[in-house]
């Protein structure tokens, strides 16, 4: 059905609900016409933003279809506007009517955004300056300006704000909509942290955040900004009520008592001096019922309904760990780093047997990977990039036989984070069926307090054994993060690595007997280390003295306020690890 030229403005938006029906088709081909872009930014408003916050009064599915309703009666409105204009200046070019139509619709938003006006209260306006909407697809969430370089701008935001999509949309205080390409996602893999980079161009100047990587403590007061789906904008105050000793599995790691809404993942968390020093990411009272997890799949020891009752957000210096030098170096940090040159002539090479294996430097930008290359007998049977991410660095570079076949292996050795907090090893393994290498990927504990691994032949036969210790045992740690941890013996084979710590029992006696020592020195100080119990007591299972472990752990720790409450957490603890 075709409106008449002179019929009148709908008075409402739910009068354009009514009408949309009859008026989709029509519409939709007609704002076309007009113009997608045009359409798409002066009906935003009018028909997507209020159209959503509506449906989500009326439901998930009804909102939904109320949107669509309500953008296509927005098209319809801007049309109809524009063709009163056009009566009333019939002299006019086309062009200058569109204009005249921009500046009523720009007047109209000027009106009816409260983000135009920006507050008075210098914290909120800050938020206002440096937090834009990112868009993808039909949802959005929220982003922190984080950098910027000649004349583009880095977005920090959170991964389950995007898709797989190739463009996003990018909306700035100024209500200015910009094309944003994807840097950088944190979240690939099983220990990702929940984090994501995008980056646009723009000529116009926009503020960048000041970032704190000062560790938060309860009760510090923060405050929260972003776009909610219920309303236009929200900015909050609160204060940090708890700060996990490992972060859950996602990164998140400072719970907080704002109640942050959807549609505000990704945005900014303030302290009182204006400056981000975390990222909004879960909302309290989720309605899932999963399980609080550690980076290693270990569930958090605590009141899951406490837990749910606050707001968690990913602390600014987890981000400052993975992100690279070169980006480091555009922001605003405070404290400020100290960088280190980055090392752009990185290369590595090792050959034993026939085999000779090359690394090459990253090339096209801080976030290219490097590039491994195997030749076997002078001939390239691998040549692919690296499964790295930033801020991992590779430690060395070995071709030997494993496993005593008379292969040979390549093992890339790799340390992550600025402060080396994990490690782990590609081992590479030709298979002559397929002609080529397939790889296995292993993570090590800790070794002379830094994340590595040893090699040994403890059998002497010739064929290595790989010696680490278990860090999964850090949430028993007091003071030295890494003081103690029970022993692990690996053996790789034919593709596969096995745990055969239990087959050395001699070994294990050898290191429990340090333990024990160092944890009578430390007591004798005046500390009592919880990890050093935990790591003897496992190491006793694993002998099969377990009765005998447990009767010295509970007479070292006897008088304690916490005994009880430990050594059941002790316990459950070791039974999921398979102690």
């Amino acid at each position: 059905m075709k409106p008449q030229e002179n019929q009148p403005l709908l008075p409402s938006q739910s009068q354009g609900y009514s009408n949309s029906i009859d008026y989709y088709d029509w519409g939709y081909e007609t704002g076309l016409k007009e113009g997608e872009e045009q359409g798409y930014i002066n009906g935003r408003k009018e028909g997507r933003d209020k159209g959503y916050s509506e449906g989500i009064k009326a439901g998930r599915i009804k909102g939904f279809i109320g949107g669509v309703l309500a953008s296509a009666a927005a098209v319809v409105l801007i049309f109809t506007t524009q063709t009163i204009l056009k009566s009333l200046t019939a002299k006019q070019p086309d062009n200058k009517a569109v204009e005249a139509t921009n500046a009523m619709s720009n007047s109209s938003e000027n009106e009816s955004d409260p983000r135009q006006a920006l507050s008075s209260d210098p914290l909120e306006k800050e938020a206002q300056l440096v937090t834009v909407k990112v868009f993808d697809g039909d949802s959005w969430g929220s982003g922190i300006l984080i950098s910027k370089q000649d004349k583009f701008y880095t977005v920090l935001t959170n991964g389950h704000v995007l898709s797989e999509a190739q463009t996003y949309h990018i909306l700035t205080f100024d209500d200015k909509i910009y094309e944003a390409q994807l840097l950088f996602r944190f979240d690939r893999g099983e220990l990702g942290d929940d984090l994501a980079l995008l980056q646009f161009s723009s000529n116009d100047s926009y503020e960048v955040a000041k970032l704190n990587r000062s560790e938060l403590k309860p009760p510090d007061t923060v405050y929260a900004a972003g776009f909610p789906f219920s309303r236009e904008w929200l900015f909050d105050s609160g204060s940090v009520e708890l700060i996990l000793e490992e972060p859950l599995k996602n990164g998140y790691q400072v719970a907080y008592s704002i109640d942050i809404e959807k549609g505000m993942s990704g945005g900014p968390l303030f302290n009182d001096k204006r400056e981000v020093v975390g990222v909004n990411g879960k909302h309290s009272h989720p309605l899932w019922d999963a399980p609080y997890l550690d980076k290693d799949g270990i569930e958090i020891q605590g009141d899951r309904k406490e837990l749910d009752e606050y707001s968690w957000a990913i602390p600014i210096e987890t981000f400052l760990l993975l992100a690279p030098d070169v980006l480091l170096a555009e922001m605003v940090l405070n404290p400020p780093l100290k960088l280190e040159q980055v090392d752009q002539t990185e290369f590595a090479e090792a050959s034993e047997g026939g085999i000779t294996v090359k690394i090459t430097p990253p090339q096209g930008g801080f976030f290219a990977k490097p590039s491994l290359e195997i030749i076997r007998y002078n001939k390239t049977v691998l040549k692919e990039e690296l499964p790295t991410e930033a801020q991992e660095k590779i430690r060395n570079l070995q071709v030997r036989d494993l496993d005593g076949d008379g292969e040979l292996e390549v093992i890339v050795n790799i340390r992550g984070g600025k402060k080396s907090q994990y490690s782990y090893s590609l081992i590479y393994r030709y298979v002559s069926e397929e002609k080529t290498y397939n790889d296995l990927k292993h993570p090590w504990g800790f070794v002379d307090g830094k994340p590595s691994y040893r090699v040994v032949d403890l059998d002497e036969d010739g064929i290595p054994e790989l010696e680490s210790y278990n860090r999964k045992l850090s949430q028993f740690a007091d003071q030295s993060r890494y003081s103690a941890s029970p022993l692990q013996i690996w053996h790789y084979s034919q593709g596969e690595i096995k745990d055969v710590t239990r087959e050395y029992p001699d070994r294990i006696r050898s290191h429990l007997i340090r333990l024990w020592r160092g944890y009578q020195v430390r007591r004798s100080r005046g500390w009592e280390d919880k990890r050093v119990l935990a790591a003897y007591l496992a190491e006793k299972h694993l002998l099969g003295e377990e009765d005998e472990g447990w009767q010295r752990v509970e007479e070292a720790y006897y008088g304690k306020p916490d005994r009880d409450s430990y050594l059941e957490e002790l316990d459950g603890f070791l039974r999921r690890m398979g102690y």
